[in-house]
């Protein structure tokens, strides 16, 4: 139907391509060493300071996420393992990713929206190697109008690969997995999001091996998982402390556990920062080469994304933000609060209708 949301989130002509939709079984056992070490990082911050009372985030950790608040609270790490290791059997990613409880069985039991959903990861796939230069941009006012949708997945995802020059194939870290199937595995819409964001990360600070890269609110970890791959290990996630759990296992996983350093560790070069925004601050480097946010500033209540801002601006050279404009305040409100940047570009995001991309320089 043209009236329905789901019409309006496609960048190309179709009803459905019919693409294989996966559902992945695989997970990686916890690292018990690792998850000692999030417990631990947990418990050396307040878990709700950083909480805004006009936050969205409050209210749902408040409610879905209370009884993650308690496993955490204990010492009982085979429970916290559990919590780590099996996602879709609690509330641990709700709101960031599209694995929580009961979650699985809705896609299973509503007809077509496992199929739609993996139609649309094959239809953001396209546009993802279209906006990198991989695929040509179809023109649907001359020439060829709706053929790059009939590309399999797997030589979209070659194409992707030989452009950035990394495998791409997703980490097995977590089972219930939605998405596209490809031979390189479950293929998701927050994962091509991902992959996007470290390519324009890369094109804003180069080859450069001390480039420091500051990323503020990260959800799993998709864009610090990729920029990492692609040689860019000067890198700080700041975000919820509950949300920097799901991205010290992720990433922990899927890196290596000596990839990331939590709240209270020692840094160390190479590794991943995750933590906080205090958390973080021993040891940070007076500027970041680039700060970037991608799809929670305008989320977080204009309260919390202030206090980013107030704490963070200061130090930020160049900031990146991929963001909608729908809630009663956007990024340019927030960034206005500061001193003056200068708006490098700002243009429509190439992957979400509605969103957009910006870039300022401090």
């Amino acid at each position: 139907m043209k009236n329905d949301r789901f019409h309006w989130m496609r960048h190309h002509p179709y009803e459905t391509t019919s693409r294989a939709v996966g559902f992945s079984t695989t997970s990686t056992s916890a690292d018990r060493a690792l998850v000692a070490r999030i417990a631990a990082a947990f418990k050396r911050v307040d878990p709700w300071a950083s909480y805004g009372a006009d936050s969205p985030w409050l209210s749902i950790a408040q409610s879905n996420q209370r009884e993650v608040f308690d496993v955490l609270a204990r010492d009982d790490l085979d429970a916290i393992a559990g919590l780590l290791s099996r996602p879709s059997e609690n509330y641990l990613f709700y709101g960031f990713e599209d694995v929580y409880r009961g979650r699985k069985e809705w896609y299973k039991h509503t007809p077509g929206a496992a199929q739609g959903y993996a139609d649309r990861c094959h239809d953001l796939l396209i546009r993802l190697a279209e906006a990198i230069g991989a695929l040509r941009v179809e023109n649907p006012e001359g020439g060829s109008w709706g053929e790059n949708l009939h590309l399999s997945p797997d030589d979209v995802m070659h194409l992707i690969e030989s452009a950035f020059g990394i495998d791409i194939s997703p980490p097995r870290v977590f089972g219930d997995v939605c998405g596209l199937q490809t031979r390189s595995g479950i293929i998701t819409e927050r994962l091509i999001n991902g992959l996007y964001g470290a390519w324009r990360v890369r094109q804003l600070v180069g080859d450069k091996p001390d480039a420091t890269i500051l990323e503020i609110g990260a959800g799993l970890g998709w864009l610090a998982y990729y920029s990492y791959k692609l040689g860019m290990v000067n890198y700080t996630i700041v975000d919820l402390p509950l949300t920097n759990v799901s991205q010290a296992y992720f990433l922990g996983a899927a890196l290596g556990a000596d990839k990331i350093t939590l709240a209270g560790e020692k840094p160390m070069p190479g590794q991943i920062r995750i933590g906080t925004t205090g958390a973080v601050q021993e040891g940070a480097p007076e500027r970041y080469s680039l700060v970037v946010n991608m799809d929670s500033l305008t989320e977080v209540g204009k309260q919390v994304a202030e206090q980013y801002w107030a704490l963070l601006g200061p130090r930020c050279s160049r900031f990146l933000s991929i963001n909608h404009e729908v809630n009663s305040y956007t990024t340019k409100d927030i960034v206005a609060a500061g001193p003056k940047p200068r708006f490098v570009f700002r243009q429509p995001y190439w992957l979400r209708n509605g969103y957009v991309e910006e870039l300022m320089e401090m």
